[in-house]
């Protein structure tokens, strides 16, 4: 799934990508997202000057990456 930096950051746009796979809500989903990243700083890596080009984590039983493009669910 892509983003579109001026109108959802990377976190939510990992929080939209699980909600879609699993045809849920984000009050649904079995884990919160803090728990798992911190998503100000997985915010910060992806969208600014880090030399960082990809972050890969689990959550909610799912592989992700993200990265400058989107969020990738497996």
């Amino acid at each position: 799934m892509e983003f579109d930096a001026t109108r959802q950051s990377p976190s939510e746009t990992v929080i939209t990508a699980v909600t879609d796979v699993e045809s849920s809500t984000p009050a649904e989903l079995d884990e919160r997202l803090y728990d798992v990243v911190d998503p100000d700083a997985l915010d910060s890596l992806v969208n600014g000057s880090s030399s960082v080009e990809r972050v890969e984590f689990s959550f909610c039983g799912h592989d992700l990456i993200v990265d400058r493009d989107g969020v990738v669910v497996r």
